[in-house]
């Protein structure tokens, strides 16, 4: 079924790039101190889509790994991959440009696992909490969405059981860190960072382009906001590993989807991010009803509905 899956989403985004799709890129600089991602690739469409397929594969092996070596989902089935790699093709504005979003889902998806390798040893882990937060921190000077995701890691300490001074001392020194270096690695005047600029990629798009790429965030958006309330009645039966690890996830999912709402302007970034924590809630979601038809059919229904999705946006 993964592989399945992943070849459709291979089809649909190579005929996506065939009729040319359009591509939501902001245009302004959306870091707090150094050049935004979006702005990185500007004039080589080719260089950025590749760059970001390759990113986006990369976050797959990483989804991969962080649920055989953690269980988080107490399965070793890999179709939530698969569908994962749909949902980016549904999205073909995004997958095909570079907007940084994958860049957010590797860190991300790197500090969960540090979070999870640290689970209940505060003191083993100050390491690499100290690198989770100066990851955030030094993606914060490129796009400011990383910084969204700094608190979500402070709280995660005391979902990890790790919420110590020195823990903290550790999170405010990673935070700390990217920012001395940017201080003293700038040549001239002391610098200071600069308010991140803010714009409407979307004016760009069509009515119709818009009403689709609206649709599939609010369908992703939907999914997940049910999967994820389901799921969670099931995981307080876990013993408190299992809900701490799940807590984080679920904790992820939650201020993903919250800032996708609020900063709209800015969801190509984070779209990415929100694929990822939808696939791990619909995995779980296929775990736990595994014995009944109502995993195999509700996986079944998300693959048509995305792959519907991902033909919307080739006719669009």
């Amino acid at each position: 079924m993964a592989v399945l899956l992943a070849v459709v989403a291979a089809l649909l985004l190579w005929l996506a790039g065939s009729l040319g799709s359009d591509v939501v890129i902001s245009a302004a600089a959306r870091g707090f101190a150094l050049p935004s991602p979006n702005l990185w690739f500007a004039g080589e469409p080719a260089a950025a889509s590749w760059t970001n397929i390759l990113l986006i594969l990369a976050i797959s092996t990483a989804m991969i790994w962080i649920n055989g070596r953690y269980n988080i989902l107490r399965s070793f089935s890999v179709t939530f991959v698969g569908l994962f790699l749909l949902m980016m093709a549904a999205l073909p504005d995004v997958t095909l440009g570079f907007q940084g979003g994958t860049l957010l889902a590797l860190a991300v998806l790197t500090g969960i696992s540090l979070f999870y390798s640290s689970y209940n040893t505060p003191n083993r882990g100050s390491k690499r909490f100290f690198l989770t937060f100066a990851i955030l921190s030094a993606g914060a000077l490129f796009q400011y969405g990383f910084a969204v995701f700094i608190p979500v890691f402070i709280i995660g300490l005391s979902q990890m059981h790790a919420l110590r001074l020195r823990t903290l001392l550790a999170a405010l020194l990673g935070i700390i860190t990217p920012l001395w270096l940017w201080w003293g690695l700038t040549p001239g005047e002391f610098p200071m960072p600069r308010i991140p600029q803010l714009d409407n990629p979307f004016e760009a798009l069509g009515l119709y382009e818009r009403i689709r790429f609206i649709s599939t965030v609010g369908v992703t958006l939907f999914a997940g906001l049910i999967l994820g309330s389901y799921n969670m009645v099931k995981i307080y039966s876990y013993n408190a590993r299992g809900r701490a690890l799940n807590g984080l996830l679920t904790l992820v999912s939650v201020i993903t989807g919250v800032a996708c709402v609020v900063d709209w302007t800015n969801v190509a970034f984070y779209v990415t991010l929100l694929n990822v924590c939808v696939a791990f809630q619909a995995g779980h979601f296929f775990h736990i009803n595994i014995k009944s038809r109502t995993g195999y059919v509700t996986m079944l229904v998300l693959a048509v509905i995305y792959t519907s999705l991902g033909i919307w946006s080739l006719i669009g």
